[in-house]
């Protein structure tokens, strides 16, 4: 941005050194499902994150909005391939 004839520049805003920790192992309760028509396999579970980042210099925490997933697979005769993976609230 030039003002006054001098080049000024805007710093950008926004959240820094974001880290998310996955707490325990979402499969431990997950359920699993199989559609023969399809051949998907459909995966459903719960997960818990927390998050630490720095907004403006200044330490910050929280946790995700999302607590529940579910996840559709296929296997294609030798890996199983993610088709899609959903968070949503439960």
């Amino acid at each position: 941005m030039l003002i006054g004839g001098t080049q000024r520049h805007s710093a950008v805003a926004g959240p820094t050194n974001v880290r998310w920790t996955l707490s325990g192992d979402p499969l431990v309760a997950a359920t699993v499902s199989f559609d023969q028509k399809t051949g998907l396999i459909g995966v459903h579970g719960n997960f818990q994150m927390s998050v630490s980042y720095d907004w403006f210099g200044n330490p910050r925490s929280g946790s995700s909005l999302s607590n529940a997933y579910e996840a559709y697979l296929f296997w294609d005769g030798q890996n199983l391939k993610l088709v899609t993976i959903q968070g949503s609230i439960s």
